[in-house]
């Protein structure tokens, strides 16, 4: 008779690596998403109330431009880490 398949143990090493990554993502994503919502809020905020609005929507810009590449940088991290503990 054949004998059922045992499950595969996951290394040590990996689940390490992924925790890692999680919460090395983390750190980029948090801060740098309540950083980049807060001024990206101040800049929508000042740009309603009428003071300056050209120059309020050029800030909203800049800061989505320095902002949103550390934000996927960390989101990408998290989801490699989640896929990488997943992974059989």
């Amino acid at each position: 008779m054949s004998q059922p398949d045992e499950p595969k143990h996951r290394s040590g090493g990996r689940i390490l690596g992924a925790i890692a990554l999680i919460v090395l993502g983390l750190l980029f994503l948090v801060p740098s998403g309540l950083c980049t919502s807060f001024f990206g809020y101040m800049a929508i905020m000042g740009a309603v109330s009428g003071q300056a609005a050209n120059q309020d929507v050029s800030s909203v810009v800049s800061v989505l431009l320095v902002g949103l590449p550390f934000i996927a940088i960390g989101a990408a991290l998290v989801l490699f880490g989640i896929r990488l503990m997943r992974r059989k």
